[in-house]
């Protein structure tokens, strides 16, 4: 039950995002939209510090793709925040963090690093006090 109540969850909070790094939106062959590239702003999803990235461009053929257009442009210098789909606002990485101290009280251990890994690899960290879990980005 619990396992079907986890994966219920991440179908649930799974949420792609297809971005045209350095270009404009988009539609491919397959009818995905991809955004334009934009600036991080809270809530939401970009690159930071957009201003102190270049952008490169290629007229040249890119074999491989139906798509030209997608792998004619890149962003030098990026950092895209909210990559792989995973949590990008803090609301996101609340609610991870309570059910990691849920699962703590729960003692399942396994699931608590699970979460703990997965806030890691976004760049979370977290540090477990007396009065709770505190978060913050690395």
């Amino acid at each position: 039950m619990a396992s079907t109540k986890m994966r219920d969850r991440e179908k649930a909070s799974t949420r792609v995002i297809r971005v045209n790094v350095g270009g404009e939106m988009y539609q491919d062959h397959e009818g995905h939209v991809w955004e334009a590239d934009q600036a991080y702003h809270a809530g939401s999803w970009g690159t930071l510090d957009m201003p102190t990235t270049d952008i490169l461009t290629t007229t040249d053929r890119i074999s491989a793709t139906e798509d030209q257009f997608l792998f004619q442009s890149i962003r030098v210098g990026e950092q895209l925040e909210a990559a792989k789909g995973e949590p990008v606002v803090d609301e996101e990485i609340k609610a991870l963090v309570a059910e990691r101290e849920q699962a703590r009280k729960d003692r399942d251990f396994a699931r608590a690093d699970e979460i703990r890994d997965q806030l890691a690899a976004q760049g979370i960290i977290l540090e477990d006090t007396a009065e709770g879990t505190i978060w913050r980005r690395r």
